[in-house]
C-alpha cells in the first residue's frame, strides 16, 4: 500500500497552545499576516474602493440636504402696509393668507 502525497498527520507540539490550549501565540499570528500581506492589502483596497463608490452613489442619488430660502421684506398678509402696498393681490382671487400659504403672493419691490 502506497502513501498518498496528500495525506499527512499533525502531531501537537509542546510549544504551541500551552498546556490548556487557550493561549494565542502572537508571533505565529504575525508570521501568518506577513506571509499573506499581499492578499490583505488587495482585500483592503477592494473593500475601500467599493465602499467609497457606494457612498458616492448614495450621496448623488439620495442627497442628505437640499435647501433654499426666501427673504421676507414686507408683511405678506396686510396689503395696506409696507412698500409693496396693494402689490400682493393674487390674480386667482385668493385671500392674502391663502396666497401666502400656497406661496403665490406677488410682491413687486423697487430695487
Amino acid at each position: 500500500m502506497a502513501v498518498s502525497p496528500y495525506t499527512y498527520t499533525v502531531t501537537p507540539s509542546e510549544g504551541v497552545g500551552g498546556a490548556d490550549g487557550d493561549e494565542i501565540d502572537l508571533g505565529a499570528l504575525l508570521k501568518i499576516l506577513r506571509r499573506r500581506k499581499r492578499v490583505l492589502l488587495i482585500t483592503l483596497a477592494a473593500v475601500t474602493a467599493a465602499s467609497t463608490a457606494w457612498l458616492g452613489y448614495q450621496r448623488l442619488v439620495h442627497p442628505v440636504y437640499e435647501g433654499h430660502f426666501r427673504m421676507l421684506i414686507t408683511d405678506p398678509v396686510s396689503p395696506a402696509s409696507g412698500a409693496g402696498a396693494g402689490a400682493n393681490v393674487d390674480p386667482a382671487g385668493l385671500s392674502p393668507i391663502a396666497a401666502v400659504a400656497l406661496n403665490r403672493s406677488q410682491q413687486d419691490l423697487p430695487t
